[in-house]
């Protein structure tokens, strides 16, 4: 296990803020970006509350989440977005792109992985289960890599 990989998961406190229809909201990890995707007609003062979220906190708390499964649709922005079209994979590109600007030890870790292949064998692989697969992460941070 490379100790560069905890750096680069989800769940590691790398804050970036995103502008949003609420205004410039800062959120304190990948992860809790994921959780704000799962609250429907969301209230300002909720997605603070998650988006102030990172590591386990923020992935415990999907269970009191609802279940965008039943619909195939995230809310983001005041709208529901397919979880398998474009628009959505556009959002998680902004995401990502975002963080990756904001966070230089994110940067850095990404660096040191130059050369070497990327793997994540954990998490769900068919994408009506899960808001990030492990194919998707990985072309993720392969594409912020690819920018440095």
């Amino acid at each position: 296990l490379d100790p560069n990989s905890s750096v680069l998961s989800n769940l590691f406190p790398h804050p970036f803020a995103i502008p949003t229809a609420y205004g410039m909201i800062k959120f304190a990890s990948m992860e809790a970006f994921f959780r704000c995707l799962c609250l429907d007609n969301n209230t300002i003062d909720a997605i603070y509350d998650l988006a102030n979220l990172s590591g386990m906190d923020a992935y415990r708390v999907r269970h009191a989440l609802i279940d965008w499964r039943d619909t195939q649709q995230v809310f983001w922005n005041g709208s529901f977005i397919e979880r398998e079209s474009e628009e959505y994979k556009e959002l998680l590109k902004n995401a990502y792109d975002t963080m990756f600007e904001c966070n230089p030890l994110f940067r850095m870790a990404l660096k040191k992985t130059k050369g070497k292949i990327l793997m994540h064998t954990m998490g769900e692989t068919n994408p009506k289960n899960t808001l990030l697969t492990p194919n998707e992460y990985m072309e993720m941070l392969n594409r912020e890599r690819d920018r440095l």
